[in-house]
């Protein structure tokens, strides 16, 4: 439910589909909205920037527009609460 409201907030950079069981997510992102248009240079950058990980899909043989979300890990919603702080200042990878 944390993730709905997340994701209906930041619908311009991701589209969100629910898992259909478990606890992992993978959300395509709008490389629209991103400074270089590629979801692992934002994961990268991210990490490096804000100390927020998400999992860029080319780790896992997808395409460079989707990102991997543990939506179970302890923590998440903390992390979430951070990532949605720095959309909320501008933050596009940059």
């Amino acid at each position: 439910e944390i993730c709905e409201t997340f994701f209906e907030k930041h619908h311009q950079l991701f589209t969100w589909r629910r898992p259909q069981a478990g606890s992992v997510a993978f959300v395509e992102m709008n490389q629209n909205q991103l400074v270089d248009s590629s979801a692992e240079a934002f994961c990268h950058n991210l990490a490096r920037d804000k100390g927020i990980v998400l999992l860029p899909g080319t780790c896992l043989g997808y395409e460079d527009r989707f990102v991997r979300m543990g939506l179970g890990r302890s923590g998440f919603q903390a992390a979430l609460n951070a990532l949605d702080q720095c959309l909320d200042q501008g933050y596009t990878g940059a």
